[in-house]
């Protein structure tokens, strides 16, 4: 009874029912190029233009996310770097995972939140401290 339409149905003479349409929760995607390649650098320390990449991948996908879309954040490969869905513990990881990559290497390191048998209670913040690991990293 609640989807049938009256005005309208009293305006045509016929039995007029509404028709929900689902809301669209918009997604968006953000890629990361990594691949050494692109980012041969010769001078000492990061090179600029990848940081300045980085940086405005995270940007981006905050961005994105704060106007409400469900984001993920990709290197070139198709590996996740990071999902974004509207809370601010996915967007601490995220930073951190952006904060780990690093185009020579051969493996990223990976952030996660660590589980709670591993947080220690010592910390006020170590609840929602994330964990790095980074295995085997070899730089050519």
């Amino acid at each position: 009874m609640r989807r049938i339409h009256w005005r309208a149905t009293a305006h045509r003479g016929d039995l007029m029912v509404r028709q929900e349409e689902e809301e669209a929760s918009p997604d968006a995607l953000v890629v990361l190029d990594l691949s050494p390649a692109r980012w041969e650098h010769a001078g000492e320390g990061p090179d600029p233009r990848f940081e300045l990449a980085v940086s405005a991948c995270a940007s981006a996908a905050i961005q994105l996310a704060a106007d409400g879309y469900a984001v993920d954040v990709l290197d070139a490969s198709g590996a996740q770097l990071g999902v974004l869905r509207g809370n601010e513990e996915d967007a601490d990881e995220l930073l951190v995972a952006l904060a780990t990559v690093d185009p020579a290497a051969r493996t990223r390191c990976r952030a996660s939140t660590a589980p709670p048998s591993a947080r220690s209670s010592s910390s006020p913040g170590a609840s929602r401290m994330p964990r790095i690991s980074c295995p085997s990293i070899r730089r050519p």
